[in-house]
């Protein structure tokens, strides 16, 4: 037999304002019977779904001045979900529902399709433990980012706070064995219900709980509509821009000082009073996949190009850099890009390269030095080889041309390559041999030809490519043990040689790998 539990339980700290915008408040609200009148603040109700063996469960936020509410979290709470996202599904023998809770209409429905309907013992508790946790996750709000939206979405509503908390869910409860046991919550849930229980008639007991689900969807679009005259009234004006960038440069100032998540109030801020501000979004998309939020980063920087090209319309190549307006597109194409390459979608980091390169030809933002490793990944050896030597004054140019030709195992090209990239930076076969890129902290400046340098270069542009060069070991010790090139690493004075004498040494390399 299975039991649900239903538990309800105010939030005590996220709250919808009149305009259905979602706000924090850092102190637990008590909310009264005035407040509800004023209509100032929309109280939120939380939902939870508790198996009762398993202890497994589903939660949502919803409304708490809509009764209905409660139709349309038991209809996603029942329905079918995908194995994956590890959430409760299927239907109850019994419902253990508050009294409160227990509609005459309700009553009906359930007991229509055999739901047995229970209300709590005398002093049972009207909570549960998760709450408690559930409560700690909220009060990360902002300090954790936690629940921090793309820009693409903000500010947060409903949904996107009901897809975290499932997230969370998911991965830190159901994903996790209840105390003193070691199976599972989710793992347990399905072996004990191998099939979903849904007694009766499952279409026509869903098609009740969605009447009540669009009943509310309804009366939500109807308040929102209502509220729309009075927002078109005001638009954005030059003013609006003005005041978002004196925000945003708060936000700047937070960002150099080492505080991005005070950076990114500054900039939601800025948003709130001009949503088209591009740069916003893009500093956004910054923080975000400096947090290894790439997903989230994406669609910040998405959002920035979306609103850059309705303002900018056909960029001219010749003015791209020399227009500041221009200037935010452009750096939120080559964050695009960057993110995109950290995901691996080499094929549309790609296009965002190209795509700035058509616009700005001259380069100013250093395509140069990241698009020879995405033809590289791609496999497209001819044009990675172009871009690596017009980047040969970096690492990422003269280094990596050496992995390519290892990786076409052309041993006397890459001997000769790697001589003439000690004259970029010597550093790069000690940090590779001995993996020092894996233990070193961050690394927010370098200087060229710096040990500093080496292991940025490893760690962020090289790594990937390493793990896949054959003889790669082989060949660096080879090259190391050569007694002149030995005497030339690790210095910040790279060698100045000439051509036959980096022929020569290329020469002994060979000779160590080929005896």
């Amino acid at each position: 037999m299975i039991r649900y539990h239903l538990y309800i339980s105010l939030s005590p700290h996220l709250y919808l304002t009149s305009k259905q915008k979602l706000k924090y408040s850092p102190k637990k609200m008590k909310p009264s019977v005035a407040d509800r009148k004023s209509g100032k603040r929309v109280y939120l109700n939380r939902y939870l779904l508790m198996e009762e063996d398993s202890g497994c469960v589903y939660l949502e936020y919803a409304r708490d001045d809509r009764p209905e509410s409660l139709y349309t979290f038991l209809y996603r709470a029942f329905a079918s979900k995908e194995s994956e996202q590890k959430l409760l599904s299927g239907m109850p023998d019994v419902l253990v529902l508050p009294k409160g809770q227990q509609k005459e209409e309700l009553i009906s429905l359930l007991q229509a399709y055999f739901i047995q309907l229970e209300a709590p013992p005398p002093g049972f508790r009207s909570g549960s433990s998760i709450f408690r946790q559930v409560n700690l996750f909220e009060e990360n709000f902002e300090d954790d980012g936690l629940w921090v939206a793309p820009s693409t979405i903000w500010p947060p509503d409903l949904e996107y706070v009901n897809q975290k908390m499932q997230f969370w869910i998911s991965s830190s409860y159901n994903g996790m064995p209840k105390s003193g046991e070691r199976v599972k919550r989710y793992d347990r849930f399905c072996q004990e219900h191998p099939s979903l229980h849904f007694p009766g008639d499952k279409e026509a007991f869903f098609a009740q709980l969605w009447r009540h689900t669009r009943e509310e969807v309804k009366a939500l679009e109807d308040e929102l509509w209502a509220a729309k005259p009075k927002q078109a009234r005001k638009t954005p004006g030059n003013k609006d821009w003005l005041k978002a960038e004196d925000v945003f440069d708060q936000g700047r100032e937070y960002d150099w000082s080492g505080e991005p998540k005070k950076a990114m109030q500054m900039y939601r801020r800025a948003l709130d009073i001009h949503p088209g501000y591009v740069d916003a979004h893009v500093h956004i998309g910054h923080d975000l996949a400096s947090m290894i939020r790439y997903p989230e980063a994406e669609g910040s920087y998405r959002r920035a190009l979306t609103l850059g090209r309705e303002q900018l319309g056909e960029i001219d190549p010749e003015d791209a850099w020399v227009d500041l307006d221009t200037r935010p597109f452009m750096r939120a194409l080559h964050g695009l890009g960057l993110v995109l390459a950290r995901k691996r979608e080499w094929q549309q980091a790609l296009e965002c390269f190209q795509e700035l390169l058509r616009i700005d030809p001259q380069d100013h933002l250093g395509i140069r030095y990241l698009i020879g490793e995405v033809y590289h990944q791609l496999g497209d050896f001819h044009q990675a080889r172009v871009w690596y030597q017009r980047a040969a004054d970096w690492p990422e140019g003269a280094w990596n041309l050496v992995w390519l030709h290892l990786e076409e195992e052309d041993v006397p090209g890459a001997a000769l390559t790697a001589v003439k990239a000690l004259q970029v930076n010597t550093y790069v076969p000690t940090v590779l041999q001995r993996m020092i890129y894996i233990r070193f902290g961050p690394i927010p400046h370098f200087a060229l030809h710096s040990f500093e340098q080496a292991i940025s270069y490893c760690r962020e542009q090289q790594v990937l490519m390493w793990r896949r060069i054959p003889y790669r070991y082989e060949f660096l010790e080879a090259f190391c043990s050569v007694p002149e090139i030995k005497d030339m690493l690790d210095t910040d004075q790279p060698p100045s040689l000439s051509e036959d004498e980096a022929h020569a040494l290329a020469a002994q390399v060979v000779e160590k790998l080929n005896p």
